[in-house]
């Protein structure tokens, strides 16, 4: 039974895809206590630190590489005032603990859900685009340098401070001077065309959010004094009980313009969300396009005085009209038909009298007509014929035109030629018999 058994459950197993030969990790969100942890480590808890110790390396190992390589990334960035918060668990041994900047409150930081790594040139903020990542920069480069001019006003009351830094070759003056030329850019960006109008907006965006803010404020005041002024009229006039008397009144108009007006309020999102998801069903008529097109209340005042329309009496007359319609109707069809066919065998009549007609008056001057193209037809091939002709001699004659150009700018260059070699000959033979002369 027990090797069944067995099999039965491997077989249930290889179902599942379960890997059996894999030591099982469990993990546990509960947070142990500090005297808990030191029994257990110390021994004086009994079986707490005996049989069921937990091997800390191997899990660390094996499970917490994520943390190590959080702690690596983050190792060289550099933050301000630090603030340290316990961040122990129940598998590691040693206290962990986690670094955190303290910010502004949500409503007065403009980089909400934000780290203060993501200020600078992330990969998100790269790929970011338009006014919202604009703002967000601007914000972030203003909160940073208010920052640093608040960091740097109060190291100049720090004396050793400032030598410190005179020391490493930086000095405050020229720290304040960089800041005076960082804000003097932000100021000209806020007052460019480009900027402006983004921050402009966003100025007015803040404006209002400040408005309501405080309206806010002022209405949680007034509440929580009239509270305090009915408290102490409650503490006062206790032993005077005076009856309260409420009046209410209703008008059945006010409440049905009410109605009708949260309908339309209805009706009029209902058709902004049928224009944001697409464009309604096309409807089968007008009438059920109009129904469409309009309002909810006005649909269905539609749909009542066509529905009014459904009645019995109203049918029956419906029914009575139409078929003495349709017995008009039958009648019409036939007399149309028949007016149709004679009317159409008459202008056939017609069209082929007119066309006899034209061809009466021609069919005298046919055959000389066709006797003088036969004779010109020989005339007509010739006539096409000296066209190729002509187009050939013209063409010869430009080629021939060309050869004689060159030819006698050849010619000419010859004579040239010639005229310069004969004068080059006459100095040559001048020359000689002058030397013949000279030697004789």
């Amino acid at each position: 039974m027990s090797s069944s058994a067995s099999a039965a459950k491997a077989m249930k197993l290889a179902k599942l895809g379960i890997d059996v030969d894999e030591r099982d990790v469990f993990e546990t969100p509960d947070v142990v206590a500090q005297g808990e942890e030191e029994g257990g480590e110390g021994g004086g808890g009994g079986a707490v630190g005996g049989e069921d110790e937990v091997d800390v390396p191997e899990v660390n190992s094996a499970k917490l590489s994520s943390a190590q390589h959080t702690a690596k990334r983050f190792a060289d960035v550099p933050v301000g005032a630090l603030v340290e918060e316990d961040m122990s668990d129940s598998v590691s041994r040693r206290g962990r603990r986690r670094r955190r900047v303290p910010g502004p409150p949500h409503e007065l930081n403009p980089l909400v859900g934000l780290s203060r790594y993501e200020i600078g040139p992330t990969e998100a903020a790269s790929q970011a685009s338009g006014p919202a990542a604009l703002l967000l920069r601007y914000h972030a480069v203003a909160g940073e340098l208010q920052a640093l001019d608040n960091d740097v006003n109060a190291l100049a009351d720090d004396k050793e401070a400032v030598e410190s830094l005179a020391e490493e070759g930086v000095s405050l003056a020229t720290m304040q001077n960089g800041l005076k030329s960082l804000k003097s850019q932000l100021d000209e960006l806020r007052t460019s065309s480009t900027g402006a109008p983004v921050l402009d907006e966003d100025a007015a965006l803040q404006a209002t959010l400040k408005s309501q803010q405080a309206a806010a404020d002022t209405l949680l005041a007034k509440l929580k004094s009239l509270q305090a002024a009915g408290a102490a009229g409650a503490s006062t006039g206790a032993d005077t009980d005076a009856p309260v008397t409420y009046s209410l009144y209703y008008r059945p108009e006010l409440a049905r313009l009410k109605q009708e007006a949260t309908l339309g309020e209805l009706s009029r999102r209902l058709s902004e969300l049928e224009r944001i998801v697409g464009q309604p069903p096309k409807a089968e008529d007008a009438a059920s396009s109009a129904a469409i097109s309009s309002d909810l209340v006005q649909a269905v005042a539609r749909l009542d005085k066509r529905l009014t329309l459904l009645d019995d009496d109203e049918l029956t007359k419906m029914q009575r009209k139409l078929a003495g319609l349709a017995a008009q109707l039958d009648e019409v069809l036939d007399k149309a038909s028949a007016a149709e066919s004679a009317h159409g065998f008459e202008a056939k009549l017609d069209t082929v009298y007119t066309a006899v007609e034209k061809w009466d008056a021609m069919a005298d001057v046919v055959p000389a007509v066709v006797e003088r193209l036969r004779t010109l037809a020989a005339l007509h091939e010739d006539a096409a014929n000296f066209g190729s002709r002509l187009e050939a001699l013209s063409s010869a004659h430009t080629e021939l035109t060309s050869s004689l150009s060159a030819n006698a700018s050849l010619l000419r260059t010859v004579q040239d030629n010639m005229a310069a070699n004969m004068a080059t000959i006459a100095d040559n033979v001048s020359s000689i018999e002058a030397r013949i002369a000279a030697l004789s």
